[in-house]
């Protein structure tokens, strides 16, 4: 687990790529909570993930599955197949070429028991930091989220890449 107590890059007074270390080791040790509030229940987070998006999305295919998910098609291959060989979810032919992807009871009640102890984590957080400021950090993450996304539709000239003399 990371040791934010330890002298870090964050610790220094530079400004540059602060928000994004921050961001970063949030991920990191947000993460770790997780990965070990999840372990008995042999999933991992981006299974979590995986089994949320098809709940969400029934007879979802995996290409999609890896667009929500955040992961190469490859990985989503690897965990698709982890999850059918648990017995979690289930794949059938779909239109066409396509390959649906369902939960089965068994990966409903896992994701139920997960999702349980993901909120719980939520709620210690909004304990300890306040609801009011949880629902700030919501906003702002998927502010920037938008922000980066547009950042790379718009242009590959980024306007950060610009010097503070403009050139």
């Amino acid at each position: 687990m990371i040791d934010l107590h330890e002298e870090s890059l964050m610790d220094h007074d530079e400004e540059t790529g602060r928000l994004f270390l921050h961001l970063k080791a949030a991920q990191a040790t947000t993460l770790a909570a997780l990965t070990d509030a999840l372990s008995d229940l042999g999933i991992t987070v981006p299974q979590l993930l995986i089994l949320r998006a098809i709940s969400m999305t029934p007879a979802i295919t995996s290409a999609e599955l890896a667009r929500q998910c955040f992961v190469t098609p490859q990985a989503m291959v690897a965990n698709v197949s982890k999850l059918e060989s648990s017995g979690l979810i289930a794949r059938s032919k779909g239109e066409g070429r396509t390959i649906e992807t369902h939960l089965t009871d068994k990966g409903r009640a896992i994701l139920d028991r997960a999702g349980s102890r993901v909120e719980s984590a939520r709620r210690y957080v909004a304990q300890q930091i306040g609801e009011e400021h949880v629902r700030s950090l919501e906003e702002g993450l998927l502010a920037l989220t938008e922000c980066m996304r547009k950042s790379l539709i718009v242009t590959t000239a980024r306007t950060w890449d610009l010097d503070e003399t403009g050139s």
